[in-house]
């Protein structure tokens, strides 16, 4: 959070650039009820934008919160990753049977168990999260670059005086308008 906070301060300090959109997404752990998962998934979302907001001094209206639900696709590739001796078993269940029809009993009767105990023991913990973040933001134009280009035109056809001037009409970036 440290350096996601002071990629942030950057991108509020560069006078070039503007934030516009901040998206934070919240995970739940499959184990549990759905509907509940879906209220602690929303939770999570909503206090790392208030814990940004804090630290960063973001504005709250920048901040687009989504619910990132049960982290399937999350515990999928856990699973592929992993070590278990029955993955393709469980990624199988996970990718063919809806949620609705029963995948998490399917998984918890899976090898009387065994399977899911682990899966809830080392995996779910690190699907509780809301840590997916994505900062869109603008780069402004500097205000004088079309200027400047415009007087190296006219120092190229040695209109020195005219380039002088178009020059001296430059601001300073400290007080040069957005």
């Amino acid at each position: 959070l440290d350096r996601f906070i002071a990629a942030l301060n950057a991108i509020k300090s560069d006078s070039l650039a503007v934030i516009r959109k901040l998206v934070v997404v919240g995970y739940a752990s499959p184990e549990g009820m759905a509907y509940i998962n879906e209220q602690v998934a929303l939770k999570r979302a909503e206090s790392l934008r208030d814990y940004l907001t804090l630290r960063a001094s973001v504005p709250l209206d920048l901040f687009t919160l989504v619910n990132g639900g049960e982290d399937w696709g999350g515990l999928r590739r856990m699973v592929l990753e992993s070590d278990l001796s029955d993955k393709e078993v469980v990624v199988r269940i996970i990718d063919e049977v809806p949620v609705l029809k029963g995948r998490e009993k399917m998984l918890m009767d899976l090898k009387g168990g065994e399977v899911y105990r682990y899966m809830k023991q080392n995996m779910f913990p690190k699907l509780r999260n809301a840590g997916y973040l994505m900062v869109f933001y603008n780069s402004r134009g500097d205000a004088n670059a079309e200027l400047i280009a415009r007087a190296k035109g006219l120092i190229f056809n040695e209109k020195y005086r005219d380039a002088l001037d178009l020059l001296l009409t430059c601001q300073s970036s400290s007080d040069a308008l957005y």
